[in-house]
């Protein structure tokens, strides 16, 4: 098996023992792997991370071997692989409730990930994926999941407004995943040309905070209200205390994003206290696979035009080693295995 691993001071190409499959197990040959912010982080130093490890959280892959006791899928199956896996050990694990795990484990961050050939996983970490989902699509299944759990936390009702900061891949597929919920995004951020693909994709309201007094232009869209809700994607390096503004008294905030991302989310207390503004955070979702699945398979979310780039399988330590720039943290590099 050939593995990318981030070392001290190296990413190489590495050949590593074949893993075996247990009765519960599948064997996948991946098809696309996402190169995220995450790895890029890893390999520059600036998130810690027990090396050596392979990165890649996202990926999609072809079952090639299955265990004697696999049900939900059979050999020739196109399935995503799930970025993260339950702990086993809080309470919530304990009272089987594993889709609310307290520390769940993050294949690239936590466990080796999937830049690589071929990998052994559980059974319940894949997800069969229809025919007229493409495999390179698929990769944007767990910000999907990330999207629908981040609305389903701000409390939104059909016509109510949400404000999201940020137009990352993330926040361009939560106005989406907003829309399919009859909830009316307002997407800021501060480069046209990601305004201008949210807009191609059918987002109405977007704002370049660098030309515009947002909340004024959000006072105005919500009629005098401001937003019920904002959601704040943690990559984008939008001003998070900014994000309050746009809240009505009583709204919420979602903050989406890993812990050790790039956000700086300095922002004064007593403005969330005076408004009792309700703040969430979302790092993972592992609660929305089959929705995710259904909104690629109707066409109610796109995702092929947040690719930024789509890269070989031999090019891995060449990409990671690159400056991060806004290009890579807004949209996807994919990895073709």
């Amino acid at each position: 098996m050939k593995a990318w691993r981030i070392k001290e001071n190296s990413i190489s190409l590495d050949e590593l023992e074949v893993e075996g499959v247990t009765d519960s197990c599948v064997k996948v040959k991946l098809l696309y792997c996402s190169a995220a912010v995450t790895d890029r982080l890893i390999a520059h130093g600036k998130i810690k991370a027990e090396l050596p490890i392979i990165p890649g959280r996202q990926a999609v892959g072809m079952v090639v071997e299955t265990g004697a006791e696999v049900k939900n899928c059979v050999r020739g199956d196109t399935v995503s692989i799930k970025p993260l896996k339950m702990c086993g050990q809080c309470a919530k694990c304990a009272d089987n409730k594993h889709a609310d795990c307290e520390s769940p484990l993050v294949f690239g961050l936590t466990e080796d990930g999937f830049m690589r050939d071929f990998v052994t996983v559980s059974s319940d970490a894949v997800v069969k994926l229809p025919e007229r989902v493409a495999a390179k699509d698929a990769v944007f299944m767990d910000s999907i999941d990330i999207c629908i759990e981040a609305v389903n936390k701000s409390g939104l009702d059909k016509g109510q407004y949400l404000v999201i900061c940020g137009a990352t891949h993330l926040g361009i597929v939560m106005a989406q995943v907003a829309m399919y919920y009859q909830i009316v995004p307002i997407l800021a951020d501060i480069d046209p040309l990601y305004l201008q693909t949210a807009e191609e994709l059918g987002v109405y309201y977007t704002i370049n905070s660098s030309e515009a007094d947002t909340k004024k232009q959000v006072f105005m869209l919500t009629g005098g209200k401001l937003a019920d809700a904002a959601a704040y994607m943690a990559d984008s390096g939008y001003p998070f205390a900014h994000c309050l503004d746009f809240v009505k008294t009583g709204g919420s905030v979602v903050i989406c994003g890993l812990e050790k991302s790039r956000a700086d989310l300095t922002a004064p207390l007593c403005s969330v206290l005076n408004r009792r503004l309700n703040i969430h955070g979302i790092t993972e979702s592992n609660k929305h696979t089959l929705s995710a699945v259904n909104m690629l398979a109707s066409k109610n979310v796109t995702v092929e035009p947040l690719i930024a780039a789509e890269i070989d399988f031999s090019a891995v330590g060449e990409e990671l080693k690159k400056e991060i720039s806004p290009a890579t943290v807004y949209f996807k590099t994919l990895v073709k295995m």
